[in-house]
């Protein structure tokens, strides 16, 4: 299997680095004194070369780590590569709390292989990092608080569509008939009024909300920026 070319992808990332192409099979980084990233990739090109050996420069001197400069590019890398296909088209989802803590997992998955093990300074043994731990390090709002926010978001834009497109005819329509027996399935709007509600807002007609731009932009941010224990 050839492995996957990314093209100027440091360039796109840090735009003051100088990158001419990365391929992505089994990276080995590391820094030097000049304060240089170099990254060696233990797997052939994708037309069968040698190895691509690539030099990322332009990395300050001054407070500069191998091991931070290393784990922020795969921080980012996590963040503009795999977290945007994983959460592709979640305006629309309607998540319980388990398929919630489901995701939660998964990133905690991810982030333990950027930050690594740590070294307890009791027993001096390498240990996982705690989930608060991982919080800590990784300073971005984590995958369920960009879910919320872009849901929310996307409401806001449905609920100022207006009466002539089917979007919002769709979410305020009622559809006719019984519906079976048992405990209702949570909705779409089930989530967003629990959004709301975990950012103070609890009333009921979130729509006449959602008119206020400046406003709903506003819970959109704290939707985002909310620190959850």
């Amino acid at each position: 299997m050839k492995p996957v070319v990314f093209t100027n992808l440091a360039t796109e990332l840090w735009p003051e680095l100088h990158h001419r192409r990365l391929v992505y099979s089994s990276p080995v980084m590391r820094g030097d004194d000049d304060g240089d990233l170099f990254v060696r990739h233990s797997g052939v090109g994708a037309s069968g070369e040698n190895p691509c050996v690539t030099w990322v420069t332009g990395l300050p001197n001054t407070s500069y780590k191998p091991e931070s400069a290393v784990e922020n590019l795969k921080v980012r890398i996590y963040e503009t590569v795999i977290l945007p296909v994983v959460v592709y088209d979640c305006e629309t989802w309607t998540l319980t709390l388990r398929e919630e803590n489901r995701l939660r997992v998964f990133e905690n998955k991810v982030l333990r292989k950027i930050f690594g093990a740590k070294r307890d300074e009791v027993t001096g043994e390498w240990r996982k990092l705690h989930n608060t731990e991982l919080h800590v390090l990784y300073s971005s709002p984590d995958i369920i608080r960009n879910i919320k926010s872009r849901r929310l978001r996307w409401a806001g834009h449905v609920a100022g569509m207006g009466e002539s497109r089917n979007a919002y005819r769709v979410l305020v329509g009622r559809p006719k008939g019984k519906r079976p027996l048992g405990r209702p399935k949570r909705r779409w709007e089930d989530n967003i009024k629990m959004d709301l509600r975990e950012v103070g807002y609890d009333d009921r007609d979130w729509i006449d909300l959602a008119q206020d731009r400046d406003l709903w932009r506003a819970y959109v941010w704290a939707a985002m920026n909310l620190r959850v224990p």
